[in-house]
C-alpha cells in the first residue's frame, strides 16, 4: 500500500467527513496530520457552513465535486460555497454540475464517473 497517495472521498454524509478530514487543520489531540493525502473525491456532501470544520489553506489537496441542482438533502449552494472557498484559496478544484438531479443521482452515473475516473488518474500519475 502506497501511503504517499491517499485520496479521501464519499458521498452525502461520508462527502461532509470527507471533506472536514481533507481540510480540517487540527483537532481535540492537537494538529491534524494529513501527510500522503493527495486528493478529495466529494459525492454531494458539501458541508453547510455550520456544519464544517474546514478550514482551506493553499497547500490542501485537490478536489473534485459532485453534486446535483435539485438536491433536496445537501443544498447545491454548499457546494459553490465550498468551491469558493477552495478558489479563494488556490486549490485546484473541478465542480461536476449534474443538472437537474437530485440527492446520489446514482442514475446518472454516466453523466459523471468520467470526470472521477480522470481526475484519479491525475493524481496517481503525478
Amino acid at each position: 500500500m502506497d501511503r504517499s497517495r491517499i485520496v479521501v472521498g464519499g458521498g452525502s454524509a461520508g462527502g461532509m467527513i470527507a471533506v472536514n478530514l481533507c481540510y480540517m487543520k487540527e483537532w481535540n489531540a492537537g494538529e491534524w496530520d494529513r501527510s500522503g493525502v493527495v486528493g478529495l473525491v466529494n459525492l454531494w456532501g458539501s458541508p453547510r457552513p455550520d456544519w464544517s470544520f474546514y478550514e482551506v489553506n493553499p497547500e490542501d489537496p485537490p478536489a473534485l465535486i459532485v453534486h446535483g441542482t435539485q438536491d433536496a438533502a445537501v443544498a447545491f449552494s454548499n457546494a459553490l460555497d465550498l468551491v469558493k472557498e477552495l478558489e479563494s484559496q488556490g486549490v485546484h478544484h473541478e465542480l461536476v454540475t449534474v443538472e437537474g438531479a437530485g440527492h446520489t443521482p446514482h442514475r446518472r452515473m454516466d453523466n459523471f464517473v468520467q470526470y472521477i475516473a480522470r481526475f484519479l488518474f491525475e493524481l496517481i500519475r503525478k
